[in-house]
């Protein structure tokens, strides 16, 4: 069983879940129930992982409660980027925590979601359970290197504003683009796009601004934009 004293050491706690809700998640998921994963949301239904790093930065991670996976799931195109594995939470849309739903012990991954296909790299925990009871270790995220900011970035638009062409004309003139707005619209109809390539860090604080009400752009390393980075890294 998990112990919800090891949860309360590490996690902030929510309300325990509907069991009508979490068996309706089970059918849904066609899991096979019970599990650890269920027997978390029992206890609490979503957590809040929050780890301050002495660089400085500090990383959080939202579990979702039971009413959310399938819409995130949806949202992040995890059935068809890898089938095998089930979306429990996101670090604002960047970081991914997964189950590898096909195998018992439930082993967790954390992966990028802005890739246009998942990466399986080994598991940040053989099981759910080490991973409570291993303090939630968040593998590329506790890795300082991985919070070492670049000197150079490329933004990328991934999405079309939710303003739509007055959204295009807000980030047109936040970022200082060149770029007609005839042009924005074209490149809008063909996500990903490169709106500025190699800048300083400057453009990636004017993009992170956006970012905070409409998450319509990626902030990437210079040159990598398989390494996005969180806008919270920059204000």
């Amino acid at each position: 069983m998990i112990d919800p004293e090891t949860l309360k050491r590490h996690a902030t706690l929510t309300a325990p879940g509907s069991l009508d809700r979490i068996a309706e998640l089970g059918r849904a998921l066609r899991f096979g129930m019970p599990n650890d994963y269920f027997e978390l949301l029992e206890i609490s239904n979503g957590l809040l992982l929050r780890r301050e790093h002495s660089d400085g930065f500090t990383t959080e991670i939202r579990i979702y409660p039971a009413e959310e996976v399938l819409e995130a799931n949806a949202t992040f195109e995890i059935p068809s980027k890898t089938p095998a594995h089930i979306l429990i939470g996101d670090n604002g849309g960047y970081y991914g925590v997964l189950l590898n739903r096909t195998l018992p012990r439930l082993p967790v991954h954390v992966e990028d979601l802005n890739l246009s296909y998942i990466h399986e790299n080994p598991p940040v925990s053989s099981s759910l359970r080490e991973w409570i009871n291993s303090g939630f270790p968040l593998g590329p995220l506790d890795d300082p290197r991985g919070r070492v900011l670049p000197e150079r970035f490329d933004i990328l638009m991934v999405g079309m504003p939710k303003e739509g062409t007055s959204g295009l004309l807000k980030i047109k003139s936040h970022l200082g683009l060149a770029t007609s707005i005839v042009r924005l619209l074209q490149d809008s109809r063909n996500l990903p796009c490169h709106l500025l390539q190699n800048v300083p860090r400057k453009y990636a604080i004017a993009a992170a601004e956006l970012c905070v009400t409409d998450p319509c752009l990626l902030i990437t390393e210079a040159g990598n934009n398989a390494r996005a980075l969180p806008p919270a890294m920059f204000i």
